[in-house]
Protein backbone atom coordinates (compact mmCIF):
# COMPACT_ATOMS: atom_id res chain seq x y z
CA UNK A 1 0.00 0.00 0.00
CA UNK A 2 1.22 3.26 -0.75
CA UNK A 3 1.61 6.66 1.33
CA UNK A 4 -1.39 8.25 -0.71
CA UNK A 5 -3.66 4.87 -0.30
CA UNK A 6 -2.54 5.21 3.51
CA UNK A 7 -3.82 8.67 3.66
CA UNK A 8 -7.36 7.84 1.77
CA UNK A 9 -7.19 4.78 3.83
CA UNK A 10 -7.41 6.87 7.66
CA UNK A 11 -9.58 9.47 5.63
CA UNK A 12 -12.34 7.41 4.54
CA UNK A 13 -12.17 5.88 8.58
CA UNK A 14 -12.61 9.25 9.79
CA UNK A 15 -14.99 10.49 7.66
CA UNK A 16 -17.56 7.38 7.77
CA UNK A 17 -19.20 7.95 10.62
CA UNK A 18 -20.25 11.12 8.93
CA UNK A 19 -21.48 8.93 5.92
CA UNK A 20 -23.32 6.79 7.58
CA UNK A 21 -25.39 9.47 9.47
CA UNK A 22 -26.10 11.27 5.95
CA UNK A 23 -27.39 8.48 5.08
CA UNK A 24 -29.97 7.62 7.02
CA UNK A 25 -30.91 11.24 6.77
CA UNK A 26 -30.83 11.07 3.18
CA UNK A 27 -32.85 7.50 3.41
CA UNK A 28 -35.05 9.03 5.59
CA UNK A 29 -35.90 11.32 3.20
CA UNK A 30 -36.85 9.46 -0.17
CA UNK A 31 -38.73 7.13 2.57
CA UNK A 32 -41.12 9.97 3.56
CA UNK A 33 -41.09 10.99 -0.27
CA UNK A 34 -42.18 8.29 -1.42
CA UNK A 35 -39.58 6.37 -3.16
CA UNK A 36 -39.17 2.99 -1.57
CA UNK A 37 -40.88 0.51 -3.37
CA UNK A 38 -44.91 1.20 -2.44
CA UNK A 39 -47.29 -1.60 -1.94
CA UNK A 40 -49.74 -2.04 -4.72
CA UNK A 41 -53.58 -2.26 -4.79
CA UNK A 42 -54.48 -5.91 -6.68
CA UNK A 43 -55.82 -4.79 -9.57
CA UNK A 44 -55.06 -7.77 -12.25
CA UNK A 45 -55.52 -11.39 -11.43
CA UNK A 46 -55.52 -15.01 -13.12
CA UNK A 47 -59.37 -16.38 -13.15
CA UNK A 48 -59.12 -19.40 -11.15
CA UNK A 49 -58.80 -22.94 -12.69
CA UNK A 50 -57.98 -21.16 -15.96
CA UNK A 51 -53.91 -22.76 -15.62
CA UNK A 52 -53.67 -26.21 -16.13
CA UNK A 53 -50.91 -27.01 -17.58
CA UNK A 54 -47.37 -25.16 -17.49
CA UNK A 55 -44.49 -25.27 -19.70
CA UNK A 56 -40.92 -24.52 -18.23
CA UNK A 57 -38.54 -24.06 -20.66
CA UNK A 58 -34.98 -24.78 -19.23
CA UNK A 59 -33.35 -27.32 -17.17
CA UNK A 60 -31.26 -25.21 -15.23
CA UNK A 61 -31.54 -23.63 -11.80
CA UNK A 62 -34.27 -21.63 -12.59
CA UNK A 63 -35.90 -23.72 -14.83
CA UNK A 64 -35.87 -26.73 -11.92
CA UNK A 65 -36.84 -24.47 -9.40
CA UNK A 66 -40.00 -23.29 -11.47
CA UNK A 67 -41.01 -26.71 -12.32
CA UNK A 68 -41.24 -27.42 -8.56
CA UNK A 69 -43.15 -24.89 -7.88
CA UNK A 70 -45.60 -25.15 -10.50
CA UNK A 71 -45.88 -28.73 -9.14
CA UNK A 72 -46.52 -27.82 -5.72
CA UNK A 73 -49.06 -25.30 -6.83
CA UNK A 74 -51.15 -27.82 -8.20
CA UNK A 75 -50.05 -27.54 -12.00
CA UNK A 76 -49.67 -29.74 -14.50
CA UNK A 77 -46.10 -29.61 -15.60
CA UNK A 78 -43.64 -30.11 -18.72
CA UNK A 79 -40.12 -29.35 -18.59
CA UNK A 80 -38.06 -28.70 -21.85
CA UNK A 81 -34.50 -29.30 -21.71
CA UNK A 82 -32.18 -29.26 -24.78
CA UNK A 83 -29.52 -31.41 -23.07
CA UNK A 84 -28.89 -34.78 -21.33
CA UNK A 85 -29.02 -33.31 -18.06
CA UNK A 86 -29.79 -30.95 -15.64
CA UNK A 87 -27.83 -27.80 -14.52
CA UNK A 88 -27.63 -25.43 -17.59
CA UNK A 89 -24.26 -23.79 -17.59
CA UNK A 90 -22.84 -25.07 -14.19
CA UNK A 91 -22.62 -28.53 -16.16
CA UNK A 92 -19.02 -28.25 -17.63
CA UNK A 93 -19.26 -29.90 -21.35
CA UNK A 94 -16.78 -30.40 -23.79
CA UNK A 95 -18.86 -28.84 -27.11
CA UNK A 96 -17.99 -25.13 -27.54
CA UNK A 97 -21.46 -24.10 -28.80
CA UNK A 98 -23.43 -24.71 -25.28
CA UNK A 99 -23.19 -22.55 -22.69
CA UNK A 100 -20.64 -23.91 -19.78
CA UNK A 101 -18.39 -23.21 -16.84
CA UNK A 102 -14.59 -23.69 -16.91
CA UNK A 103 -13.07 -26.67 -14.77
CA UNK A 104 -12.05 -24.44 -12.19
CA UNK A 105 -15.34 -22.72 -11.71
CA UNK A 106 -16.43 -22.09 -8.32
CA UNK A 107 -19.42 -20.04 -7.22
CA UNK A 108 -18.99 -16.52 -6.28
CA UNK A 109 -21.52 -16.36 -3.89
CA UNK A 110 -21.36 -18.32 0.08
CA UNK A 111 -23.36 -21.69 -0.39
CA UNK A 112 -25.77 -20.07 2.72
CA UNK A 113 -26.38 -17.43 0.36
CA UNK A 114 -27.23 -19.30 -2.46
CA UNK A 115 -29.30 -22.11 -1.77
CA UNK A 116 -33.48 -22.58 -2.52
CA UNK A 117 -34.92 -21.37 0.38
CA UNK A 118 -35.95 -24.98 1.55
CA UNK A 119 -33.06 -27.32 0.75
CA UNK A 120 -29.29 -26.12 2.46
CA UNK A 121 -26.80 -27.32 0.85
CA UNK A 122 -24.50 -30.09 2.90
CA UNK A 123 -21.86 -29.43 5.52
CA UNK A 124 -19.33 -30.57 3.51
CA UNK A 125 -19.68 -28.79 1.01
CA UNK A 126 -17.22 -25.52 1.02
CA UNK A 127 -18.49 -21.86 1.55
CA UNK A 128 -18.04 -21.39 -2.12
CA UNK A 129 -18.83 -24.53 -4.12
CA UNK A 130 -17.16 -25.66 -6.98
CA UNK A 131 -19.02 -26.05 -9.99
CA UNK A 132 -19.13 -30.62 -9.58
CA UNK A 133 -20.72 -29.38 -5.68
CA UNK A 134 -23.03 -27.13 -7.62
CA UNK A 135 -24.46 -29.50 -9.95
CA UNK A 136 -25.07 -32.46 -7.58
CA UNK A 137 -26.79 -30.02 -5.49
CA UNK A 138 -29.04 -28.88 -8.35
CA UNK A 139 -29.71 -32.80 -9.18
CA UNK A 140 -30.42 -33.88 -5.87
CA UNK A 141 -33.04 -30.49 -5.43
CA UNK A 142 -34.52 -32.13 -8.35
CA UNK A 143 -34.43 -35.70 -7.20
CA UNK A 144 -36.09 -34.22 -3.45
CA UNK A 145 -38.91 -32.81 -5.42
CA UNK A 146 -39.58 -34.98 -7.96
CA UNK A 147 -38.95 -32.83 -10.89
CA UNK A 148 -37.04 -35.29 -12.75
CA UNK A 149 -39.73 -37.48 -14.40
CA UNK A 150 -41.27 -34.29 -15.74
CA UNK A 151 -38.27 -32.89 -17.63
CA UNK A 152 -37.93 -34.06 -20.91
CA UNK A 153 -34.27 -33.88 -22.33
CA UNK A 154 -32.78 -33.77 -25.65
CA UNK A 155 -36.03 -32.01 -26.52
CA UNK A 156 -34.90 -27.79 -27.61
CA UNK A 157 -37.83 -25.33 -27.56
CA UNK A 158 -37.88 -23.93 -31.14
CA UNK A 159 -40.87 -21.51 -31.10
CA UNK A 160 -43.09 -20.27 -28.29
CA UNK A 161 -46.43 -18.19 -29.28
CA UNK A 162 -49.23 -17.46 -27.85
CA UNK A 163 -52.39 -17.80 -29.20
CA UNK A 164 -54.55 -14.26 -29.24
CA UNK A 165 -57.74 -15.20 -29.19
CA UNK A 166 -57.91 -18.32 -26.65
CA UNK A 167 -54.60 -16.69 -24.18
CA UNK A 168 -53.03 -20.20 -24.51
CA UNK A 169 -49.28 -20.81 -25.64
CA UNK A 170 -48.06 -23.29 -28.67
CA UNK A 171 -45.04 -24.85 -27.89
CA UNK A 172 -43.24 -26.36 -30.71
CA UNK A 173 -39.79 -29.02 -29.81
CA UNK A 174 -37.45 -30.54 -31.84
CA UNK A 175 -35.39 -33.76 -30.85
CA UNK A 176 -31.90 -31.98 -29.89
CA UNK A 177 -28.16 -32.80 -30.11
CA UNK A 178 -27.38 -29.65 -27.52
CA UNK A 179 -26.81 -27.58 -30.12
CA UNK A 180 -28.31 -23.86 -29.29
CA UNK A 181 -31.08 -22.97 -31.21
CA UNK A 182 -29.20 -19.63 -32.51
CA UNK A 183 -26.56 -22.08 -33.83
CA UNK A 184 -28.61 -24.55 -34.90
CA UNK A 185 -30.67 -21.44 -37.15
CA UNK A 186 -34.91 -22.39 -37.82
CA UNK A 187 -34.33 -22.47 -41.44
CA UNK A 188 -32.86 -26.40 -41.02
CA UNK A 189 -35.62 -27.77 -39.41
CA UNK A 190 -37.76 -30.36 -41.11
CA UNK A 191 -41.29 -29.27 -40.06
CA UNK A 192 -42.03 -33.48 -39.24
CA UNK A 193 -39.67 -33.52 -36.69
CA UNK A 194 -41.45 -30.51 -34.52
CA UNK A 195 -43.92 -30.83 -32.24
CA UNK A 196 -46.18 -28.94 -31.15
CA UNK A 197 -48.16 -28.65 -27.62
CA UNK A 198 -50.67 -26.41 -26.01
CA UNK A 199 -50.25 -25.11 -22.92
CA UNK A 200 -51.50 -22.73 -20.57
CA UNK A 201 -48.75 -21.01 -19.71
CA UNK A 202 -45.27 -20.41 -19.69
CA UNK A 203 -42.49 -20.07 -17.86
CA UNK A 204 -39.03 -19.24 -19.70
CA UNK A 205 -36.50 -20.62 -17.55
CA UNK A 206 -33.40 -20.44 -19.96
CA UNK A 207 -31.40 -18.21 -18.56
CA UNK A 208 -29.40 -14.95 -20.61
CA UNK A 209 -25.89 -16.64 -20.59
CA UNK A 210 -25.80 -18.49 -23.92
CA UNK A 211 -25.21 -16.17 -26.76
CA UNK A 212 -21.91 -15.03 -26.38
CA UNK A 213 -21.44 -11.26 -27.40
CA UNK A 214 -18.92 -10.41 -29.38
CA UNK A 215 -16.62 -7.60 -30.12
CA UNK A 216 -15.12 -5.50 -32.62
CA UNK A 217 -11.86 -3.36 -32.55
CA UNK A 218 -9.92 -1.45 -35.10
CA UNK A 219 -7.38 -3.78 -37.65
CA UNK A 220 -8.48 -7.60 -35.75
CA UNK A 221 -8.96 -9.05 -39.19
CA UNK A 222 -5.18 -8.68 -39.33
CA UNK A 223 -4.20 -10.78 -36.09
CA UNK A 224 -2.59 -13.88 -36.88
CA UNK A 225 -3.32 -15.44 -33.31
CA UNK A 226 -5.90 -17.29 -31.67
CA UNK A 227 -8.99 -15.18 -30.66
CA UNK A 228 -11.97 -16.75 -28.58
CA UNK A 229 -14.55 -16.01 -26.17
CA UNK A 230 -14.57 -16.80 -22.74
CA UNK A 231 -17.99 -18.66 -23.91
CA UNK A 232 -15.64 -21.91 -25.09
CA UNK A 233 -12.88 -21.79 -22.52
CA UNK A 234 -12.44 -25.12 -20.09
CA UNK A 235 -9.19 -24.94 -19.37
CA UNK A 236 -5.30 -23.63 -19.94
CA UNK A 237 -5.20 -26.26 -22.80
CA UNK A 238 -8.54 -26.53 -24.00
CA UNK A 239 -9.78 -25.78 -26.56
CA UNK A 240 -6.14 -23.62 -27.14
CA UNK A 241 -3.07 -24.60 -25.36
CA UNK A 242 -1.92 -21.50 -23.79
CA UNK A 243 1.39 -22.76 -22.20
CA UNK A 244 3.97 -20.26 -22.86
CA UNK A 245 2.09 -17.92 -24.54
CA UNK A 246 1.41 -14.16 -24.38
CA UNK A 247 -2.46 -13.63 -24.05
CA UNK A 248 -4.43 -10.75 -24.04
CA UNK A 249 -7.98 -10.99 -21.83
CA UNK A 250 -10.53 -8.48 -23.07
CA UNK A 251 -12.92 -7.85 -20.28
CA UNK A 252 -12.38 -7.55 -16.11
CA UNK A 253 -15.85 -8.91 -14.88
CA UNK A 254 -15.79 -11.96 -13.13
CA UNK A 255 -14.57 -14.58 -16.29
CA UNK A 256 -12.47 -11.92 -17.32
CA UNK A 257 -10.57 -12.03 -13.43
CA UNK A 258 -10.86 -15.74 -13.61
CA UNK A 259 -9.16 -16.28 -16.89
CA UNK A 260 -6.44 -13.66 -16.34
CA UNK A 261 -5.98 -15.16 -13.18
CA UNK A 262 -5.65 -18.83 -14.11
CA UNK A 263 -3.89 -18.14 -17.48
CA UNK A 264 -1.01 -16.22 -15.80
CA UNK A 265 0.19 -19.22 -14.19
CA UNK A 266 1.68 -21.25 -17.45
CA UNK A 267 1.95 -17.67 -19.29
CA UNK A 268 2.40 -13.55 -19.81
CA UNK A 269 -1.38 -12.32 -19.10
CA UNK A 270 -2.47 -8.63 -19.99
CA UNK A 271 -5.31 -7.62 -19.40
CA UNK A 272 -7.38 -5.16 -21.12
CA UNK A 273 -10.32 -3.28 -19.52
CA UNK A 274 -11.64 0.04 -20.04
CA UNK A 275 -13.49 0.98 -17.11
CA UNK A 276 -11.40 -1.29 -14.07
CA UNK A 277 -13.52 -2.57 -11.47
CA UNK A 278 -13.48 -3.30 -7.73
CA UNK A 279 -12.08 -6.45 -7.05
CA UNK A 280 -13.77 -7.84 -3.44
CA UNK A 281 -12.09 -10.35 -1.14
CA UNK A 282 -14.27 -13.25 -0.71
CA UNK A 283 -13.29 -13.49 2.95
CA UNK A 284 -12.89 -10.85 5.44
CA UNK A 285 -12.22 -11.87 9.22
CA UNK A 286 -13.26 -15.24 8.37
CA UNK A 287 -16.56 -14.48 7.23
CA UNK A 288 -17.92 -14.95 3.86
CA UNK A 289 -17.85 -11.15 2.28
CA UNK A 290 -21.70 -11.64 1.14
CA UNK A 291 -22.51 -12.72 4.87
CA UNK A 292 -21.33 -9.41 6.28
CA UNK A 293 -22.32 -7.15 3.37
CA UNK A 294 -26.18 -8.25 3.91
CA UNK A 295 -27.73 -7.58 6.86
CA UNK A 296 -31.20 -7.81 7.73
CA UNK A 297 -31.28 -5.43 10.84
CA UNK A 298 -30.26 -2.60 8.67
CA UNK A 299 -33.34 -3.55 6.48
CA UNK A 300 -35.25 -3.29 9.55
CA UNK A 301 -34.09 0.04 10.69
CA UNK A 302 -33.42 1.95 7.05
CA UNK A 303 -35.49 2.51 4.11
CA UNK A 304 -34.08 0.36 1.44
CA UNK A 305 -31.79 2.82 -0.87
CA UNK A 306 -30.61 3.60 2.59
CA UNK A 307 -28.69 0.09 2.91
CA UNK A 308 -27.44 -0.30 -0.60
CA UNK A 309 -25.59 3.27 0.22
CA UNK A 310 -24.42 1.71 3.65
CA UNK A 311 -23.61 -1.81 2.29
CA UNK A 312 -21.29 -0.04 -0.76
CA UNK A 313 -19.54 2.45 1.72
CA UNK A 314 -18.71 -0.36 4.12
CA UNK A 315 -17.71 -2.51 1.77
CA UNK A 316 -15.86 0.38 -0.02
CA UNK A 317 -13.78 1.44 3.31
CA UNK A 318 -13.45 -2.46 3.68
CA UNK A 319 -11.45 -3.37 0.14
CA UNK A 320 -9.82 0.08 0.58
CA UNK A 321 -8.07 -0.97 3.60
CA UNK A 322 -7.36 -5.02 2.87
CA UNK A 323 -6.63 -4.23 -0.73
CA UNK A 324 -5.57 -0.16 -1.90
CA UNK A 325 -7.30 1.93 -3.86
CA UNK A 326 -8.54 0.58 -7.40
CA UNK A 327 -6.49 3.09 -8.71
CA UNK A 328 -3.23 1.65 -6.98
CA UNK A 329 -3.71 -1.30 -9.60
CA UNK A 330 -4.44 0.30 -12.60
CA UNK A 331 -8.39 -0.69 -11.84
CA UNK A 332 -9.68 2.49 -10.99
CA UNK A 333 -13.35 1.91 -12.27
CA UNK A 334 -14.57 5.95 -11.55
CA UNK A 335 -17.54 4.92 -9.37
CA UNK A 336 -18.70 3.64 -6.40
CA UNK A 337 -18.72 -0.29 -5.49
CA UNK A 338 -21.91 -1.18 -5.72
CA UNK A 339 -22.16 1.42 -9.41
CA UNK A 340 -21.08 -1.61 -11.20
CA UNK A 341 -21.01 -5.13 -11.46
CA UNK A 342 -18.03 -6.43 -8.50
CA UNK A 343 -15.60 -8.76 -9.23
CA UNK A 344 -14.64 -11.40 -6.68
CA UNK A 345 -11.13 -12.89 -7.82
CA UNK A 346 -9.00 -11.34 -5.35
CA UNK A 347 -6.40 -13.95 -6.31
CA UNK A 348 -5.96 -11.42 -9.41
CA UNK A 349 -4.11 -8.76 -7.62
CA UNK A 350 -1.39 -10.69 -6.33
CA UNK A 351 -0.68 -11.84 -10.27
CA UNK A 352 -0.82 -8.17 -10.55
CA UNK A 353 1.67 -7.66 -8.17
CA UNK A 354 4.48 -9.97 -9.68
CA UNK A 355 3.85 -8.56 -13.13
CA UNK A 356 2.01 -12.12 -14.92
CA UNK A 357 -0.75 -10.07 -15.22
CA UNK A 358 -0.08 -6.15 -16.62
CA UNK A 359 -3.27 -3.87 -16.63
CA UNK A 360 -3.88 -2.03 -19.73
CA UNK A 361 -6.45 0.18 -20.58
CA UNK A 362 -8.92 -0.60 -23.83
CA UNK A 363 -7.66 -1.71 -26.98
CA UNK A 364 -7.48 0.89 -30.01
CA UNK A 365 -6.38 -1.69 -33.16
CA UNK A 366 -4.31 -4.28 -34.15
CA UNK A 367 -1.48 -3.36 -36.08
CA UNK A 368 -0.98 -4.63 -39.36
CA UNK A 369 2.24 -7.10 -38.28
CA UNK A 370 -0.63 -9.81 -37.09
CA UNK A 371 1.14 -9.77 -33.68
CA UNK A 372 1.21 -6.83 -32.28
CA UNK A 373 -1.78 -4.64 -30.49
CA UNK A 374 -2.11 -0.54 -29.35
CA UNK A 375 -4.23 0.52 -26.28
CA UNK A 376 -5.71 3.58 -25.83
CA UNK A 377 -2.97 5.20 -23.86
CA UNK A 378 -1.00 4.56 -26.52
CA UNK A 379 1.17 1.45 -25.48
CA UNK A 380 1.97 -1.44 -28.33
CA UNK A 381 2.56 -4.74 -26.88
CA UNK A 382 4.25 -6.94 -28.90
CA UNK A 383 4.00 -10.77 -29.81
CA UNK A 384 0.70 -11.69 -28.85
CA UNK A 385 -0.50 -15.11 -29.53
CA UNK A 386 -3.93 -15.14 -28.52
CA UNK A 387 -6.74 -13.03 -27.18
CA UNK A 388 -9.62 -14.03 -25.13
CA UNK A 389 -13.06 -11.87 -24.87
CA UNK A 390 -14.62 -12.31 -22.11
CA UNK A 391 -17.41 -9.60 -23.57
CA UNK A 392 -20.48 -11.49 -21.94
CA UNK A 393 -23.97 -12.16 -23.55
CA UNK A 394 -26.36 -11.21 -25.82
CA UNK A 395 -29.79 -11.73 -24.06
CA UNK A 396 -31.35 -13.86 -26.51
CA UNK A 397 -34.63 -16.08 -26.62
CA UNK A 398 -34.44 -17.09 -30.37
CA UNK A 399 -38.04 -19.32 -30.45
CA UNK A 400 -39.99 -16.15 -29.73
CA UNK A 401 -41.11 -14.49 -33.05
CA UNK A 402 -40.33 -11.22 -31.59
CA UNK A 403 -38.34 -11.15 -28.49
CA UNK A 404 -38.78 -7.39 -28.14
CA UNK A 405 -42.89 -7.55 -27.83
CA UNK A 406 -41.92 -10.08 -25.24
CA UNK A 407 -38.95 -8.71 -23.28
CA UNK A 408 -40.09 -4.94 -23.63
CA UNK A 409 -43.00 -3.23 -22.49
CA UNK A 410 -44.25 -0.89 -24.87
CA UNK A 411 -45.75 1.85 -22.65
CA UNK A 412 -42.52 1.98 -20.64
CA UNK A 413 -40.49 5.65 -21.77
CA UNK A 414 -37.63 4.56 -23.43
CA UNK A 415 -35.89 7.90 -22.20
CA UNK A 416 -36.50 6.13 -18.45
CA UNK A 417 -33.21 3.46 -19.01
CA UNK A 418 -30.09 3.57 -21.47
CA UNK A 419 -31.09 5.17 -24.77
CA UNK A 420 -27.85 4.70 -26.23
CA UNK A 421 -27.57 1.00 -25.14
CA UNK A 422 -29.29 -1.23 -28.01
CA UNK A 423 -28.21 -4.34 -26.71
CA UNK A 424 -30.50 -6.34 -23.69
CA UNK A 425 -33.05 -4.16 -23.34
CA UNK A 426 -35.51 -5.56 -20.79
CA UNK A 427 -38.76 -3.99 -19.56
CA UNK A 428 -40.49 -6.21 -17.91
CA UNK A 429 -42.17 -5.46 -14.01
CA UNK A 430 -39.85 -6.73 -11.43
CA UNK A 431 -37.98 -8.35 -14.60
CA UNK A 432 -40.84 -11.04 -14.46
CA UNK A 433 -44.01 -9.76 -16.18
CA UNK A 434 -44.77 -7.58 -19.04
CA UNK A 435 -48.21 -5.54 -18.60
CA UNK A 436 -48.47 -5.28 -22.71
CA UNK A 437 -49.60 -9.54 -22.41
CA UNK A 438 -52.61 -9.08 -19.84
CA UNK A 439 -55.69 -9.99 -21.47
CA UNK A 440 -59.13 -8.67 -21.29
CA UNK A 441 -61.96 -10.85 -19.58
CA UNK A 442 -65.26 -10.84 -18.55
CA UNK A 443 -66.44 -8.44 -17.46
CA UNK A 444 -63.85 -6.14 -18.90
CA UNK A 445 -61.54 -7.69 -16.30
CA UNK A 446 -58.04 -7.25 -16.48
CA UNK A 447 -56.12 -11.09 -17.03
CA UNK A 448 -52.61 -11.25 -16.15
CA UNK A 449 -50.03 -12.73 -18.55
CA UNK A 450 -49.29 -15.93 -18.39
CA UNK A 451 -45.86 -15.98 -19.17
CA UNK A 452 -43.40 -15.38 -16.57
CA UNK A 453 -39.56 -14.64 -17.09
CA UNK A 454 -37.71 -16.31 -14.37
CA UNK A 455 -33.87 -15.74 -13.43
CA UNK A 456 -33.92 -12.78 -16.28
CA UNK A 457 -31.98 -10.90 -13.79
CA UNK A 458 -28.11 -10.01 -13.11
CA UNK A 459 -27.87 -9.44 -8.66
CA UNK A 460 -25.20 -8.68 -6.98
CA UNK A 461 -25.40 -11.90 -5.35
CA UNK A 462 -26.52 -15.50 -6.10
CA UNK A 463 -29.30 -16.00 -8.74
CA UNK A 464 -30.84 -19.24 -7.33
CA UNK A 465 -32.84 -17.75 -4.69
CA UNK A 466 -34.33 -14.89 -7.14
CA UNK A 467 -35.37 -17.26 -9.22
CA UNK A 468 -37.13 -19.48 -6.73
CA UNK A 469 -39.39 -16.50 -5.29
CA UNK A 470 -40.19 -15.52 -8.89
CA UNK A 471 -41.46 -18.81 -9.59
CA UNK A 472 -43.34 -18.68 -5.95
CA UNK A 473 -44.66 -15.52 -7.12
CA UNK A 474 -45.90 -16.89 -10.52
CA UNK A 475 -47.58 -20.00 -9.13
CA UNK A 476 -49.54 -18.31 -7.23
CA UNK A 477 -50.47 -15.23 -9.27
CA UNK A 478 -51.98 -17.97 -12.09
CA UNK A 479 -53.50 -19.73 -9.06
CA UNK A 480 -55.74 -17.09 -8.16
CA UNK A 481 -53.88 -16.55 -4.94
CA UNK A 482 -52.07 -13.10 -5.86
CA UNK A 483 -52.90 -10.51 -8.00
CA UNK A 484 -50.94 -7.88 -9.81
CA UNK A 485 -50.79 -4.18 -9.91
CA UNK A 486 -53.09 -2.55 -12.30
CA UNK A 487 -50.67 -2.05 -15.73
CA UNK A 488 -50.73 1.78 -15.12
CA UNK A 489 -48.65 0.81 -11.78
CA UNK A 490 -47.00 -1.87 -13.39
CA UNK A 491 -45.64 0.50 -15.79
CA UNK A 492 -44.71 3.20 -13.49
CA UNK A 493 -42.67 0.45 -11.60
CA UNK A 494 -40.84 -0.19 -14.34
CA UNK A 495 -39.65 3.49 -15.40
CA UNK A 496 -38.97 3.97 -11.80
CA UNK A 497 -36.79 0.94 -11.94
CA UNK A 498 -34.86 1.96 -15.13
CA UNK A 499 -34.50 5.36 -13.79
CA UNK A 500 -32.33 3.98 -11.15
CA UNK A 501 -30.60 2.15 -12.96
CA UNK A 502 -29.41 4.60 -15.62
CA UNK A 503 -28.52 7.25 -12.28
CA UNK A 504 -26.78 4.54 -10.45
CA UNK A 505 -24.80 2.25 -12.71
CA UNK A 506 -22.05 2.68 -15.71
CA UNK A 507 -24.44 2.28 -19.27
CA UNK A 508 -23.33 -0.86 -20.05
CA UNK A 509 -25.29 -3.98 -21.71
CA UNK A 510 -24.72 -5.98 -18.70
CA UNK A 511 -25.83 -3.97 -16.87
CA UNK A 512 -29.67 -3.44 -18.16
CA UNK A 513 -30.94 -6.22 -15.47
CA UNK A 514 -28.98 -5.35 -12.95
CA UNK A 515 -30.89 -6.18 -9.23
CA UNK A 516 -29.49 -5.74 -5.70
CA UNK A 517 -29.65 -9.18 -4.34
CA UNK A 518 -31.22 -8.39 -0.64
CA UNK A 519 -33.98 -5.51 -2.07
CA UNK A 520 -34.85 -7.33 -4.72
CA UNK A 521 -35.91 -10.66 -2.34
CA UNK A 522 -37.25 -8.46 -0.13
CA UNK A 523 -39.02 -6.82 -2.47
CA UNK A 524 -41.33 -9.80 -4.34
CA UNK A 525 -41.65 -11.62 -0.57
CA UNK A 526 -43.10 -8.38 0.46
CA UNK A 527 -45.89 -9.07 -2.73
CA UNK A 528 -46.16 -13.01 -1.26
CA UNK A 529 -46.42 -11.65 2.23
CA UNK A 530 -43.39 -13.71 3.31
CA UNK A 531 -41.16 -10.67 4.62
CA UNK A 532 -40.17 -12.37 8.13
CA UNK A 533 -41.87 -10.83 10.58
CA UNK A 534 -40.27 -9.50 14.06
CA UNK A 535 -43.71 -10.02 15.95
CA UNK A 536 -44.12 -13.70 14.79
CA UNK A 537 -40.77 -14.65 14.89
CA UNK A 538 -39.73 -13.53 18.21
CA UNK A 539 -38.23 -16.60 19.67
CA UNK A 540 -35.34 -16.67 16.70
CA UNK A 541 -35.49 -12.75 16.55
CA UNK A 542 -31.19 -12.56 17.46
CA UNK A 543 -30.72 -14.83 14.63
CA UNK A 544 -33.32 -12.72 12.50
CA UNK A 545 -31.57 -9.49 12.91
CA UNK A 546 -28.27 -10.14 13.33
CA UNK A 547 -27.58 -12.89 10.82
CA UNK A 548 -27.44 -12.15 6.85
CA UNK A 549 -30.43 -12.52 5.01
CA UNK A 550 -30.09 -16.11 4.49
CA UNK A 551 -33.14 -17.79 1.59
CA UNK A 552 -34.70 -19.65 4.29
CA UNK A 553 -35.94 -16.81 6.47
CA UNK A 554 -38.69 -16.46 3.33
CA UNK A 555 -39.92 -19.72 4.50
CA UNK A 556 -40.54 -18.54 8.16
CA UNK A 557 -44.12 -16.36 7.30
Amino acid sequence: MTALDTVWTVFTAITFPFYLIFSIIYGSIEYALGHKVKKFQERVFTPKGSVKRVAVVGGGCSGITSAKEALEAGFEVVVFEQTECLGGNWVLRKQEAHASIYKSTSINTSKQMMCFSDYPMADYVSTYPHHEHIVKYFNDYADEFGVRKYVRFNTQVVSVEQNTATGKWTVKTRPSDGTPLYLAGKAQFNESELKSEEFDAVMVANGHHSVPRSASFPGLENFKGHVMHSHGYRDPKTPYDFSGKRTVVVGIGNSGADLATELSRVGQVYLSTRSGAWVIPKFLVGFAMDHLAYNRILMVLLPLKAVIRISSMILQLITTIVQGRPKGWNLDPGVGVFQAHVTMQPELLGRVGTGTVVVKPNIKSFEKDGHSIRFDDGTVVDHIDAVVLCTGYVIKFDFFKDQDKMLVCSKVDKKAGFEEVSENQVRLFENVWNPDLCRTGQQDATIAPTIAFIGLVQPLGAIMPISEIQARWATLVWKGALGLPSQEDMVRRIEDCQKDIKKRYLHRARHTIQVDFPIYLETIASYLGCVPSIKNNKDILKELLLLPTFPPSYRLE
